[in-house]
């Protein structure tokens, strides 16, 4: 499933013109807006999108644990945004790679599990 949505992510950002008005907004959401994008559609759609993909998510953990409870993902935060910055994203927007962050996913997935097997 992830691997199948990164490819779909991929070629949603990168060859289409949804993705380009994405990154366009991303580096300067006025200068996009003077351009003709239609900046709070498309902003509106994107957190609408996050918030099926957080449903989502959240169903697929839950449905994993067998329970669940508030502070489920509480301290995911930090790894999440390290994962964002080492695949390549920018913090403040415009620029990103899914397979920067495919990549990310891996290399600190695999030092999680690596320090957990030498109980750090």
């Amino acid at each position: 499933l992830f691997i199948i949505l990164a490819i779909i992510f991929g070629i949603v950002l990168h060859k289409t013109t949804y993705g380009r008005k994405l990154f366009a907004i991303g580096n300067n959401s006025t200068a996009a807006r003077f351009f003709g994008i239609n900046v709070n559609r498309i902003r509106f759609f994107n957190f609408a999108l996050i918030g099926l993909f957080s449903g989502l998510a959240s169903v697929l953990l839950t449905s994993r644990i067998g329970s669940t409870r508030p502070n489920i993902a509480t301290g995911w935060e930090l790894e999440i945004i390290t994962i964002t910055v080492l695949g390549g994203v920018y913090i403040s927007g415009g620029a990103g790679n899914i397979l920067g962050v495919v990549i990310s996913i891996f290399m600190v997935g695999l030092a999680r599990f690596g320090m957990g097997l030498v109980n750090v």
